[in-house]
């Protein structure tokens, strides 16, 4: 099988994990730029794609399509899990946390508190906690004098976060995320961990339901579980592995390739 990575950052710990896995199931691969030239399409392009270099992306990503290469994640799934806002609309009627664009100015109408987030982000970056009328004014303006969406969601105190990564409607791996001491997002990058985990049930369906809602065919769905049930905070398309995997010492870059090449 003929892969190539498209990424603008091999040198990532995720995008190593899948080089490696490439080699080790002997797949014909290597690395592509979105920002070099079209050249030969391969039959199979990997997309690992984060904010920078976006757009030449999905360029990339649709001309390969055009040319009958095999895509994974398509660029339209990818659009829509990039941008958060578009995720929540595409999801609707799903349980979701719920989520309100944050109009500029000084109307802030809001209870406290609550999180705070750029419309578009990973990792963590972007995403505030904010107490009070002063607090959230001066972090949305900065963002908004930045040309930035900024998104309101409820600060569910106590709810249990988790992380679902899928192939289709297959669980490969699923963890409750624990954010460090003296933080409130459970994201692995801010120093959260993982503990692997049995995914509920109802978590299992509604992780589903969302990824394939959105056309991706693999990636990690996070939830939260709190009073009013199991609830979609997020949808990465192009997760990290790094956590996962150490947390559950399975190869989950391998499952993916093997996936995407049988």
């Amino acid at each position: 099988m003929d892969i190539r990575i498209v990424t603008l950052r091999p040198q990532l710990p995720t995008n190593q994990l899948f080089a490696a896995a490439c080699a080790a199931q002997k797949c014909r691969w290597g690395w592509k730029s979105p920002r070099l030239p079209l050249g030969e399409p391969p039959r199979l392009a990997l997309i690992r794609l984060g904010l920078t270099a976006l757009e030449e992306g999905l360029k990339l990503a649709r001309q390969y399509e055009q040319l009958g290469t095999r895509v994974i994640n398509s660029p339209a799934a990818i659009a829509i899990a990039k941008d958060k806002w578009q995720t929540y609309k595409t999801l609707s009627g799903l349980p979701q946390v719920a989520t309100r664009k944050q109009a500029p100015g000084p109307n802030l109408n809001a209870e406290y508190p609550l999180i705070l987030k750029t419309r578009y982000g990973t990792k963590g970056a972007g995403v505030h906690l904010v107490h009070t009328p002063e607090e959230h004014h001066q972090v949305a303006a900065i963002y908004h004098d930045r040309g930035y969406d900024v998104l309101l969601q409820p600060y569910l105190e106590g709810a249990e976060e988790w992380r679902v990564l899928l192939w289709q409607d297959e669980v490969l791996a699923s963890a409750r995320r624990q954010p460090a001491p003296g933080e409130f997002r459970a994201n692995w990058h801010q120093g959260g961990t993982l503990q692997i985990s049995s995914t509920p049930d109802e978590l299992t369906s509604l992780a589903t339901n969302a990824l394939l809602r959105t056309g991706l065919q693999w990636g990690a769905v996070d939830l939260m579980i709190h009073k009013q049930g199991p609830q979609i905070l997020e949808i990465n398309d192009s997760a990290g592995l790094v956590g996962l995997t150490e947390a559950s010492g399975q190869d989950l870059a391998g499952a993916v390739i093997k996936r995407l090449t049988r």
